[in-house]
């Protein structure tokens, strides 16, 4: 069975995508792995706004995104990154 690799919510209620507990005013964005206060697993934050956050656990993500994220973490830094998110969310929505 395949694993659910990333979740989506706000600030305020977000639940996990492996244990599927809600998660409670999360930390601001950082592209660095966090970890979820329910299950402990390693996941990583994608904070844009209070409406707009995204949970990605890499252990579970297809090796693209693994890429993506492992190019991001070393090349990037935080305000980078949430450049690079918010204008590919720009062209998601155009």
């Amino acid at each position: 069975m395949e694993k659910k690799w990333f979740s989506k919510g706000t600030y305020k209620n977000i639940n996990c995508a492996n244990c599927g507990k809600t998660q409670n005013e999360i930390a601001t964005m950082d592209h660095h792995s966090g970890i979820c206060h329910n299950c402990n697993i390693s996941c990583i934050w994608y904070y844009i706004t209070n409406e707009n956050v995204t949970q990605i656990i890499p252990e579970f993500a297809p090796d693209s995104i693994k890429s993506f994220i492992d190019w991001c973490q070393s090349e990037l830094d935080e305000l980078e990154m949430t450049e690079l998110v918010i204008e590919l969310e720009n062209i998601g929505k155009n």
